[in-house]
């Protein structure tokens, strides 16, 4: 009996002392979703918003604005800290209503041969919309090579992610790249 008492100890400790044993340190955060978009620097300037992550302990933040200029300027704050995703959207307006809007793809296209982006998204797509020609050029920019830093670095692929909604809209959210996509 007390051998089998020890044991179940030794298997307990053995099981949760590692976790006990990491309660006192400090884990480093990656927050894959955060919206930095105008009214929301309107209130919590660049620099504020950079203090607030690295008070948070977070050390790596996925951020995406409508028009994304929240983010270029977070990202030329912090290049170590943000990593860069890229809206279709140039105001919140457009979130229902840019997959039929020839513009769009002319807009994302010039940013992307503008400024290097680990990710495409988050966007809305209701229903058969998942099928238009913009849906479609989207997904063939975010599997395409990303070629901002093609000669400092092996070439990344831009991706998406289809989250199942509820019901619709259908929101597609990114994953980060992984070198071998």
């Amino acid at each position: 009996m007390r051998i089998k008492a020890l044991l179940v100890a030794l298997l307990l400790a053995l099981v949760f002392g590692p976790v006990a044993a990491r309660t006192d340190q400090e884990m480093p955060i990656f927050d894959a979703h955060l919206h930095y978009s105008h009214d929301a620097w309107e209130v919590v300037p660049p620099q504020g918003f950079i203090d607030i992550l690295r008070k948070a302990n977070i050390r790596r933040a996925m951020v995406s604005s409508s028009n994304n200029k929240g983010t270029r300027m977070l990202q030329e704050l912090a290049p170590g800290v943000i990593v860069p995703e890229l809206r279709p959207y140039r105001s919140r307006g457009e979130l229902g209503t840019w997959a039929r809007d020839p513009t769009v793809i002319p807009f994302v296209e010039e940013l992307l041969s503008k400024r290097k982006y680990v990710a495409i998204g988050e966007f809305h797509i209701y229903g058969a919309d998942a099928d238009l020609p913009n849906m479609r050029r989207i997904v063939e920019l975010a599997r395409a090579p990303a070629s901002a830093d093609a000669a400092a670095s092996p070439p990344r692929r831009r991706s998406l992610v289809r989250t199942p909604a509820r019901s619709e809209p259908t929101t597609w959210k990114p994953r980060a790249a992984r070198p071998n996509d």
